[in-house]
């Protein structure tokens, strides 16, 4: 197996994990009264994890381009499919 694919499911793991973290932290944010220090606060991390995530996506579509053609999925290479 290429280390593109290993690669791409490491990262795929991290942005299932990413998105779950942030939208817990938007939940957070939704039961804070508007425009309060926390809700500012939950709102620059919102802000900073989304950016994250963006940053993961590129990464994961330069490794999708990397790899090569296969029957594999990322669930297959990460050891999660059935």
């Amino acid at each position: 197996m290429s280390e593109p694919k290993r690669e791409l499911a490491k990262r795929s793991d991290k942005m299932v994990e990413a998105l779950t973290d942030l939208k817990e932290t938007e939940a957070q944010k939704r039961k804070e009264p508007i425009s309060t220090p926390r809700f500012h606060e939950l709102a620059d991390e919102v802000t900073a994890k989304s950016k994250a995530i963006f940053d993961l996506a590129k990464v994961q579509d330069q490794l999708g381009e990397a790899a090569e053609t296969g029957d594999e999925t990322i669930d297959d290479v990460s050891g999660h499919g059935a």
